[in-house]
């Protein structure tokens, strides 16, 4: 049930053909980003939920997400795991922030966060033309990093990032062998056993 009673609304329906898309962001109130999974269609889909969606980017595309003011999307190329930056919501020139990364989110029209094993980088970006501005800066490291399928870290609403965090990697500081160990320990069991 939604804040103030009803029910969601049903966005897109049919058949798997037809119907298979995942949510890659919600820009406004009533802009929705979809991407197209099917093999012959893939894609990155907008527009108003009350109406129809319309193409925005012919390429494969993955983790999209849209400016905080709304004028340009990042995205990753899976096959060659890039991050691009372009305009939004027609496109124009498209800017590298990385030629490496994954799961790019905003932390404001001028910063770009994305990660890259168990690091995240920042990069400065220009919020008239998305060019970005300067090199990338490391943000954080976390060895414990956990990845998930789908999005793997997502803003909070304090300035940071949520992400699953591991187990603590233990290290040992040397490692003992014993030769014959089980050897020795069956035989200590037999003597025990008399």
């Amino acid at each position: 049930m939604l804040e103030g009673g009803g029910f969601p609304d049903t966005l897109i329906a049919g058949d798997s053909a037809q119907a298979n898309v995942d949510a890659m962001d919600w820009p406004a109130a009533n802009d929705l980003l979809l991407k197209r999974t099917r093999a012959e269609a893939y894609g990155l889909m907008a527009g108003d939920v009350r109406g129809p969606f319309h193409s925005v980017l012919d390429s494969d595309v993955a983790f999209a997400a849209i400016s905080p003011d709304g004028r340009h999307i990042v995205y990753q190329m899976p096959g060659s795991g890039r991050l691009m930056v372009t305009s939004y919501p027609t496109t124009g020139r498209r800017w590298q922030v990385a030629s490496q990364g994954v799961e790019p989110l905003w932390l404001s029209a001028t910063q770009l966060l994305y990660r890259l094993g168990v690091s995240w980088y920042v990069v400065a970006i220009d919020p008239a033309t998305g060019e970005p501005t300067g090199q990338a800066k490391l943000w954080g490291q976390d060895p414990r990093f956990s990845d998930t399928p789908g999005w793997s870290n997502r803003l909070s609403r304090d300035g940071g990032i949520i992400y699953v965090q591991g187990p603590a990697e233990t290290t040992a500081r040397y490692l003992r062998v014993i030769p014959n160990w089980v050897a020795q320990m069956k035989a200590t069991v037999d003597e025990a056993n008399r």
